[in-house]
């Protein structure tokens, strides 16, 4: 349980902040593929989610002109 929490404290801040997702995961003693694969995860997933609300915002201001 202890190593779950560990990566999904690296997602989370990945998906926060890249930069500062690293080196937490080599604070939290996990491997260094392991920190780069659950800190780029959560900075795509953001960006992904982000994107996706910016989208679905525009086509319903797009469809309020209407």
């Amino acid at each position: 349980m202890d190593y779950i929490m560990k990566l999904l404290t690296v997602f989370g801040l990945g998906a926060i902040e890249l930069w500062a997702a690293i080196p937490a995961g080599f604070v939290l003693q996990l491997h260094p593929l392991e920190t780069g694969v659950a800190a780029a995860t959560g900075a795509v997933l953001w960006s992904a989610v982000f994107t996706l609300a910016g989208s679905l915002g525009l086509a319903g201001i797009e469809a309020l002109r209407d």
